[in-house]
């Protein structure tokens, strides 16, 4: 699928779509195998429109896994390839996930994907992209992943959110 490597990105970093979405490649630290969230792509008036994140202490740098930085690189030799082929102007926002025309996706036409996705392998339909974020948080505490790194890594404000609303505490 088009969207698979921005659906793994979502599951291995807890991202919020818009976040993913957003992602430009200039905010990917190569060397040292990181991504920095500081923009979020949303709806405005019907075509996508880069802005901040939601607040502060979503603005963070989320480490990623040797497989996905290799797919990353795979990405952007495709599209160094589509630039030559159509100008420089291709993708001129410099996202990492863009359609077939070089602009941003709309936040709703991946979840309808993902919703499709889910639907063709038998999954509940409550399931949306923000539960890849959920069972992110989720699997880093059953992992015994000290809160405040959870808190800093999913970018919430203070470590309460984090427990209240985005893992699953299991009575201790």
């Amino acid at each position: 699928h088009p969207l698979r490597l921005l659906f793994e990105l979502y599951l291995e970093t807890g991202l919020r779509r818009g976040e993913g979405l957003g992602l430009t490649w200039r905010k990917i630290d190569w060397t040292n195998s990181s991504i920095t969230i500081t923009e979020s792509l949303s709806d405005a008036k019907g075509k996508p429109s880069l802005g901040s994140v939601k607040t502060s202490a979503s603005e963070r740098s989320v480490k990623l896994g040797k497989e996905t930085m290799t797919q990353l690189k795979q990405r952007k030799s495709e599209l160094d390839a589509l630039r030559l082929q159509y100008g420089k102007n291709f993708n001129s926002d410099d996202l990492v996930f863009f359609n077939s025309v070089g602009r941003g996706y709309m936040p709703r036409y991946v979840l309808a994907e993902f919703k499709k996705l889910c639907s063709a392998a038998g999954l509940a339909q409550e399931i949306c992209i923000h539960s890849l974020r959920h069972t992110h948080g989720t699997v880093l505490r059953r992992q015994g992943t000290p809160i405040e790194i959870i808190q800093k890594r999913l970018g919430h404000s203070r470590a309460s959110i984090t427990l209240d609303t985005y893992t699953h505490r299991e009575d201790e």
